[in-house]
């Protein structure tokens, strides 16, 4: 009932999203502390940096190990490897592993960061 565009963008589509936007500021406003988002948010260029590069290798491992090789770019269009088919379930077991990962890889810096700033 709502004909929103995104590219250019409408009215309704910059409402709608603001919208969203807002009531999900007063729902994160309203929440107890997080601790895990309170970490990640204390370290986030670590967390950037980290989880691009974690996320490339990991991916080459699974590819390697589950289908022999990965995908080749060369040509315009991207030639995947037999027997491969994108699944959503491997992307969100993938995304739950990453951040469990990047949890105990972000909690580790915290406790390097304030163990190397005590005077000896």
């Amino acid at each position: 009932f709502v004909r929103v565009h995104k590219y250019p963008p409408s009215l309704l589509y910059l409402c709608v999203t603001g919208g969203i936007s807002l009531l999900l500021l007063v729902a994160f406003g309203r929440m107890r502390e997080n601790r895990v988002l309170m970490l990640f948010g204390r370290h986030p260029l670590f967390f950037y940096v980290i989880h691009i590069a974690l996320i490339h290798f990991l991916g080459n491992v699974y590819f390697d190990l589950r289908f022999g090789g990965g995908p080749d770019f060369s040509n315009n269009q991207p030639q995947w490897p037999a027997g491969y088919v994108a699944s959503l379930t491997v992307v969100y077991l993938a995304w739950v592993a990453i951040l469990a990962i990047m949890y105990g890889l972000t909690s580790a810096w915290q406790g390097w960061r304030s163990s190397a700033r005590r005077p000896a």
